[in-house]
């Protein structure tokens, strides 16, 4: 299955087989992508298509494209993809949280400043089952806790 149809009459990109006119102005049902061979569409200008290179997996983004070129029968469209970062979540549970301090290395230091935080602050932190960004328990004064989360949780 092509990534996409280039129908050169029309200089169109299509997903989805549909309808076109060639050059002479001549209607093709969508059903002639179905019924005629592959050689039979490319004489009438509508080639299948792929992305060069292959589009990645993942979250990306694409950062150009070219307009498609016949290569061999197939039309091809060049594009550079930028990788994007993984959404940083609203809010995770305590047991995200903990699993983040230790992949950074910082789960000894949260564990000194919540010792030596108050009371209600340990008490918050031991009744917390989700953590939002937004969180207080986060953003209380460094003399209380020090340890902040910035990114990557």
């Amino acid at each position: 299955m092509p990534d996409f149809w280039f129908i050169e009459p029309e200089g169109a990109v299509v997903r989805a087989k549909r309808s076109w006119r060639n050059k002479d102005g001549t209607a093709h049902p969508a059903s002639a992508f179905d019924l005629w061979s592959q050689d039979e569409l490319r004489s009438q200008g509508v080639y299948p298509g792929r992305y060069d290179p292959a589009t990645p997996r993942g979250r990306f983004e694409i950062a150009s494209e070219s307009a498609p070129r016949i290569v061999d029968g197939e039309a091809v469209i060049t594009r550079t993809y930028t990788e994007l970062p993984e959404p940083v979540p609203q809010a995770v549970t305590r047991l995200q949280l903990v699993r983040a301090l230790r992949h950074l290395g910082r789960k000894q230091a949260f564990d000194a400043a919540m010792a030596a935080a108050p009371a209600e602050v340990r008490e918050d932190w031991n009744l917390t089952v989700t953590v939002e960004r937004t969180s207080p328990l986060l953003a209380t004064p460094p003399q209380s806790i020090s340890v902040r989360i910035s990114s990557g949780w």
